[in-house]
C-alpha cells in the first residue's frame, strides 16, 4: 500500500514523491522513493546498511550531505521518520561495503529501480528512448556508479571476458618469449564494449618487450587504452611487467583485468577512465609482431 510522504533535509525540501517497497528473494525488502517531477530517486539507508553489512554509526557521517529524512504518514495519522539516501549516496555506500556479492545487489537494484529513473529523466528532458542523457550531474552519477561497480568487482573477482586469447596466438607468444634471437615487440590487442556513454568502445593495446638482461621470468609491458569512437584517441597509458606464469598458464587477460587494473596505485577514485573497463566485456582482437626499427614505429593504434 502506498503511503504519503515528504522528504526533508536541512536546507532542502523535495516535492511529494512515490513510495514503494521492492522485494528480493536474495536481499529482502528494499524501500525506495521516487520523485516524478525530477526523476530523482532515494533508497532506505536502513535497508542498505542491512544488505551491505554497514554500520549506520560509521557510514552516516561520511554521506551526511546525501542523507534525507522521509516522513511516512499511515492511516492512523502517525508519522514514521526514516533516513533515505540519494543516488550519489547509494553508490558511496556500495564503495564502503565489503560484502563480496554486493555487485549482484547493485545489478538487481539497477534493474528494479534505477534504470526507470534514468528513463524518466530522459523523458523529462524531451529525449527519445535511444538518446543519451548528458548532463554534469549525470556524469557524476556515472563516475560514482562505475567506481562502485569496480570496487565490487575487486572483491568478487568477477569480470567479463567475451573472447579469450586463442591457443594458436599463445603458442606463437611462447615461441617468441623464449627465442633469444627474436628482439621484436609482441603486440596483443583487445576490444572492450562497455555500457558507459563516456567510453563505449575501447581498445587495449598491450606491447611486450624482452628484458635486456635476457631474463625470461618476466617481460616489460606497456599498456595503452584507446577510444575507438574518437579516432583512436589515447586516454591512458602506463608501463608495467608481465610474469612468465601468466604466459605459460594462458592467464594473461585474467592478470591484466584482475591484478593490474585493480592495483591500488592505478585504480584511483578519480580514475574513471580505467574503471569503465571493469564494467564491460573484454574480447581478444588480434596479435602481431612489430620490428623495433626506425622504419617501423613501435606504437601502432590500428
Amino acid at each position: 500500500m502506498k503511503q504519503k510522504e515528504s522528504m526533508k533535509q536541512t536546507k532542502q525540501t523535495t516535492p511529494v514523491n512515490l513510495f514503494n517497497s521492492l522485494q528480493s528473494k536474495e536481499f529482502g525488502k528494499v524501500r525506495v522513493v521516487s520523485n516524478e517531477k525530477t526523476g530523482e530517486g532515494y533508497v532506505s539507508a536502513d535497508d542498505l546498511c542491512r544488505i551491505l553489512e554497514l554500520s549506520e554509526k560509521d557510514v552516516f557521517p561520511k554521506i551526511s550531505s546525501h542523507l534525507y529524512t522521509v516522513i511516512l504518514e499511515d492511516t492512523g495519522d502517525k508519522q514514521q521518520k526514516m533516513p533515505f539516501v540519494d543516488e550519489s549516496g547509494l553508490y558511496m555506500m556500495f564503495l564502503l561495503s565489503k560484502r563480496e556479492d554486493a555487485i549482484r545487489f547493485q545489478d538487481w537494484l539497477n534493474e528494479e529501480f534505477l534504470q526507470a529513473l534514468y528513463e524518466q529523466r530522459k523523458a523529462l528532458a524531451g529525449l527519445k528512448k535511444d538518446d543519451r542523457l548528458v548532463a554534469e550531474s549525470n556524469l557524476q552519477l556515472q563516475a560514482l556508479r562505475y567506481m562502485a561497480t569496480a570496487k565490487n568487482v575487486e572483491r568478487s573477482g568477477h569480470f567479463r571476458v567475451g573472447k579469450d586469447i586463442p591457443d594458436l596466438t599463445m603458442s606463437h607468444l611462447r615461441g617468441w618469449w623464449y627465442n633469444p634471437n627474436d628482439n621484436s615487440t609482441f603486440m596483443l590487442q583487445f576490444n572492450c564494449k562497455t555500457d558507459c556513454y563516456i567510453y563505449e568502445n575501447i581498445r587495449m593495446n598491450v606491447y611486450l618487450t624482452k628484458q635486456e638482461d635476457g631474463n625470461t621470468e618476466a617481460c616489460d609491458m606497456r599498456i595503452r587504452f584507446l577510444d575507438l569512437d574518437d579516432g583512436s584517441f589515447e586516454y591512458l597509458s602506463y608501463d608495467t611487467w608481465l610474469p612468465s606464469d601468466a604466459v605459460s598458464d594462458n592467464t594473461i587477460l585474467d592478470y591484466l583485468l584482475e591484478e593490474l587494473t585493480l592495483d591500488v596505485n592505478i585504480l584511483d577514485p578519480e580514475n574513471v577512465d580505467l574503471v569503465v573497463l571493469l564494467n564491460g566485456t573484454m574480447s581478444f582482437h588480434r596479435s602481431r609482431r612489430l620490428e623495433n626499427s626506425n622504419d617501423h614505429p613501435l606504437i601502432e593504434f590500428v
